[in-house]
């Protein structure tokens, strides 16, 4: 089976161009990070990977997941030497009815917008595709990383929901 990795920019490191790599079905995922370490000369620890927004664990084999198949797209995330404990943010949400309400989730550092959603999703039953997340009055991205938009500890962000 073979995969595009492609590097998602992050603050603590340069970007990656996107490569192909073969892999085996029955391998784990820290298999395909070990592979990507070749490549790469980052370290499997410092790798994080998610497919379609949804991360994927080291001891996992990659046929355990549905969604990566032949010419799937895995996206890197690289954190040397970063925390890999959780901080906790506040979302605050907008319903098209005029009502707020806030909500807190406890985030890893290097977790998707679209992991925050799927979070959100989980909590409050809002479907992802219903939901627009905003921080320092910025729509985000999908697929970029939610703390590089800034977002700290005990940040705010807001959630719109579209109708």
């Amino acid at each position: 089976m073979r995969i595009t990795i492609a590097h998602v920019h992050s603050k603590v490191c340069v970007q990656l161009e996107p490569f192909e790599i073969d892999i085996d079905p029955s391998s784990s995922i820290l298999q395909v990070k070990e592979k990507i370490a070749q490549q790469t000369n980052v370290q499997p620890y410092d790798q994080f990977l998610t497919v379609e927004g949804r991360a994927v664990e080291d001891e996992q084999t990659v046929s355990s997941y549905d969604f990566i198949k032949d010419g799937s797209r895995i996206i890197l995330v690289i954190f040397p030497n970063v925390s890999r404990e959780k901080y906790r943010i506040y979302v605050a949400i907008q319903c098209s009815n005029g009502e707020r309400k806030t909500i807190d989730l406890d985030i890893h550092y290097y977790d998707t917008v679209a992991q925050v959603r799927q979070s959100i999703y989980e909590r409050t039953q809002i479907p992802t595709d219903k939901q627009r997340l905003i921080f320092a009055g910025k729509q985000l991205s999908d697929e970029r990383i939610f703390s590089n938009y800034g977002v700290q500890k005990e940040s705010t962000a807001l959630l719109l929901i579209r109708d």
